[in-house]
């Protein structure tokens, strides 16, 4: 999580928010607040302008108020000009996910973790759950807030430079960059599965951010 006085910048996981958040740190008039877990500060915590405040990485809209408060910050979600977040493409959210937690790192382990490692896609994405709602990202008490701008991952680019550039000292440049291969999701979905990702991701495509498709068997 990222955020000024300004700008709140929301990380819905498995969606750029490191190359957001890295870009954001550079683009937002200081200070800067980056929040995350002790230990996973990385390069941004001798970054000038920048105060690293220990916290999860993945507040979201139904949880950050309370963290405010808790942290004796005087922000809220409504006194931000934006409010920004990400979306992806659930069934590429689904598979990057699966390789990712192929990875085994120790601060991932559950249930998910073990389906992915077993190496059976289709066991994956049959019983692993994500641990939050998506809908906590985007609505607060069942309503999208007027400042929440929404952007899809693939565009995120152009989408947050012209839509947050009143919240910028210095231009916004970044990338979607994850450690995790890429692979298209072409290659894993079948007709069979497309139903159970619409059914983790629903609200995703309930409200029109992406269309569901129809895969092979």
């Amino acid at each position: 999580m990222v955020f000024n006085d300004e700008l709140l910048f929301l990380h819905v996981p498995k969606t750029a928010g490191m190359a957001v958040s890295e870009a954001l740190t550079r683009s937002l008039r200081a200070p800067v607040y980056y929040a995350v877990q002790a230990g996973h500060e990385g390069d941004l915590a001798g970054r000038e302008g920048v105060r690293v405040v220990t916290g999860r990485r993945h507040q979201n809209l139904a949880t950050v108020d309370a963290w405010f408060e808790a942290q004796d910050l005087p922000h809220r979600v409504a006194r931000f000009r934006r409010v920004l977040v990400m979306v992806r493409n659930p069934y590429a959210m689904e598979v990057s996910r699966y390789h990712y937690l192929r990875k085994g790192h120790p601060w991932d382990s559950g249930r998910a973790q073990e389906l992915a490692l077993a190496g059976d896609f289709p066991a994956f994405v049959a019983a692993s759950r994500w641990w939050f709602d998506f809908r906590d990202y985007y609505t607060v008490d069942g309503f999208v807030p007027d400042n929440l701008l929404v952007v899809r991952q693939e565009a995120l680019g152009s989408s947050i430079a012209l839509g947050c550039a009143d919240c910028f000292a210095a231009p916004f440049r970044a990338e979607a960059v994850n450690t995790t291969q890429r692979h298209d999701y072409h290659d894993y979905l079948t007709r069979d599965l497309e139903p159970l990702v619409y059914r983790k991701y629903q609200w995703v495509f309930d409200k029109g951010y992406y269309a569901r498709e129809v895969f092979s068997a």
